[in-house]
């Protein structure tokens, strides 16, 4: 709740943009821009790599020519209403979310809104919202790292589903052999110029796990996830239940969080697995109601591949196959409503999901990538398949993801990190 008079949350917002201000001041322009940008069957790619400000700046560089129209066009327009975003949803960052300097990505959003500047310097482009009629400034960039925390308070969800499967339900598929399957589709707003912006963000962290985000420009957390060595996430948000415990803590954007535990040993017990995604979560107080669907290999050390972190500011809990009996012990599925941190909710999606795996629990590749095309929406914007033992994936978004599996790009992890190539030189790029 604001509690603030508004001449106190100006004097906030100055000291805040003072703070950022700060590290920008002191930052050498980098010789190189460690990243390269590719395209692959019409998706875009783009690799970082170095420190978090090196990624950061890479990525505002790289992907900085259509990220002012992205703000415009759909984080203003579509998620928070351009006339609430001044009095609204940017003091509300402000006041209440997380210093991101007191976070481990504050240095990579500096480096993003620094690539971005210069970027925009170089090629001489408007850094002016026309919509808010001023240059964007970092907090701008970082309130739209909050955007599935702050989305349920300008519109109802009807979006997001996903399935895993193992074991036995896996062994009939050659190339899984009982390893896990996940197939995950994202309904957002269909907005042309974010489905037109949908990119594959390989991180390659210095000192930490390198993973693979399946997201659009500036969004430096994880909608969809995959680390180098199994571990995946995918975010639904949650329709109903968005209480807020009065507290002192501040917010974390969820989406980093989920990040972390991708990229982190974050209980440190030696060893990076989907409790790690569990154990980040636990930490930390996110505005709004969340569930994540996580996976990990199974083949080689895992009991329980799969489950479903189901959270809000007053709890949090973890479901399993075990919970539903009727797709036990090797299914999981997850739409956008909690089934065990409060009773049950009525949903069309995941009731049909149930149905298709009781009446036959076997699920290959393709049957999975079938099963989510079963309950695509006219919001669904992308569709991702991993395998984490195979630590491969497939990907569609826009109008492919209503075609069959042959048509899908396929990935694998491994190649996809490998950072061999030479960084580019800024000038050498844009030639």
């Amino acid at each position: 709740m604001n509690t603030f008079p508004g001449h106190i949350v100006k004097g906030m917002v100055l000291v805040f943009v003072t703070g950022f201000g700060c590290i920008f001041c002191h930052r050498e322009k980098p010789s190189e821009v460690k990243g390269r940008l590719e395209t692959r069957s019409g998706q875009t790619i783009l690799t970082v790599w170095g420190s978090h400000y090196d990624m950061g700046y890479a990525q505002g560089y790289l992907l900085g020519n259509d990220f002012l129209e992205l703000f415009d066009e759909y984080f203003l327009d579509d998620i928070c209403y351009s006339e609430d975003y001044e009095i609204k949803t940017r003091p509300h960052v402000i006041e209440n979310c997380i210093d991101p300097n007191l976070t481990p990505y504050g240095e990579e959003l500096q480096g993003l809104y620094d690539g971005w500047r210069q970027v925009s310097e170089d090629s001489g482009w408007s850094t002016v919202s026309t919509v808010l009629g001023r240059s964007l400034d970092i907090i701008d960039l970082y309130a739209v790292q909050f955007i599935p925390d702050l989305a349920f308070e300008f519109y109802s969800s009807q979006m997001c589903s996903s399935i895993s499967a193992w074991g036995g339900a896996t062994e009939s598929d050659p190339d899984a052999a009982g390893g896990v399957i996940y197939c995950r589709i994202l309904d957002w707003d269909p907005d042309d110029a974010l489905i037109e912006n949908s990119v594959i963000v390989v991180y390659n962290p210095e000192g930490e796990i390198g993973w693979v985000s399946f997201g659009y420009p500036f969004f430096i957390g994880c909608l969809t996830g995959v680390s180098q060595d199994g571990v995946c996430a995918s975010y639904n948000l949650e329709q109903r239940h968005h209480e807020t415990a009065e507290e002192a803590e501040k917010f974390w954007p969820v989406l980093w969080s989920i990040r972390r535990g991708l990229e982190s040993d974050c209980n440190s017990d030696g060893s990076h697995t989907a409790d790690d995604i569990y154990t980040e979560i636990s930490a930390h107080r996110h505005k709004g109601a969340h569930i994540i669907h996580c996976a990990q290999p199974y083949l080689q050390k895992q009991d329980k591949p799969a489950f479903v972190i189901e959270t809000n500011s007053t709890g949090r809990t973890l479901r399993y196959s075990d919970d539903e009996p009727d797709i036990a012990p090797h299914h999981l599925i997850a739409t956008n409503h909690f089934r065990s941190l409060y009773a049950p909710s009525n949903c069309s999606r995941y009731s049909e999901l149930l149905a298709e795996l009781t009446n036959d629990p076997e699920v290959t590749t393709e049957r999975a990538w079938a099963l989510e095309d079963s309950v695509m929406t006219p919001w669904s914007v992308m569709k991702v398949l991993i395998r984490p033992d195979n630590l491969d994936f497939w990907l569609a978004w826009g109008d492919e993801i209503a075609q069959s599996l042959d048509n899908a790009v396929y990935y694998e992890l491994d190649a996809l990190l490998d950072t061999s190539s030479t960084s580019l030189d800024k000038g050498e790029y844009y030639d």
